[in-house]
C-alpha cells in the first residue's frame, strides 16, 4: 500500500511541475542615486505583453550614502487599483546598519498585472541634517511568470 501511495504522490508532483510556468527574476526598477530632499521619486513600468503577468515575489533593496541620516520610505503598487505589492520604511540614523532588504512572497498565489496595466515605484527620503542631503538608492526586483 505504501508503494502505491508514494507512486501516486510522485506522479502528482511530476504532473503539476510539467504544467508549471518558469519563473523569471528581473530588476524592474533601479533608481540610481537620488538626493534625500523630501521630494517623491516616481518610476513606472507597463505590461506591454499581450498576456497577463503573474508576480509571485517582490524584492526591495534600499541604500543610503555613508553617514546619511534620513527617513526613507518606498513602495511598489499596481497602477489600475493602487494594489500594494510591497511597502517598506527605513529610519537610517547611523552606520553601519542592518541589511536593508525587504521581500514580499505571494507564492503559491500571485498578483496579476493585466496587459496595459502597470506597476509604479514611489520613494521619499527626507533628511534631518542642517546642511547637505545624503543620497538614497532603490532597486526593485520581481519574480514573475505568464
Amino acid at each position: 500500500m505504501g508503494t502505491i501511495v508514494r507512486t501516486l504522490v510522485l506522479l502528482l508532483l511530476l504532473q503539476s511541475s510539467a504544467f508549471a510556468q518558469p519563473m523569471i527574476g528581473r530588476v524592474l526598477f533601479d533608481s540610481g542615486a537620488f538626493v534625500c530632499n523630501g521630494q517623491t521619486l516616481i518610476r513606472y513600468w507597463w505590461n506591454k505583453e499581450e498576456r497577463m503577468v503573474k508576480v509571485y515575489k517582490v524584492g526591495l533593496w534600499l541604500g543610503m550614502s555613508y553617514k546619511g541620516i534620513a527617513d526613507f520610505g518606498t513602495g511598489v503598487r499596481r497602477l489600475s487599483d493602487e494594489g500594494v505589492l510591497a511597502i517598506v520604511g527605513w529610519d537610517h540614523y547611523m552606520d553601519p546598519v542592518a541589511p536593508s532588504n525587504w521581500t514580499e512572497n505571494f507564492a503559491p498565489n500571485w498578483i496579476e498585472i493585466a496587459p496595459g496595466d502597470g506597476i509604479y515605484l514611489y520613494s521619499n527620503c527626507s533628511s534631518g541634517l542642517a546642511s547637505g542631503h545624503p543620497n538614497a538608492h532603490v532597486v526593485v526586483t520581481i519574480w514573475r511568470s505568464y
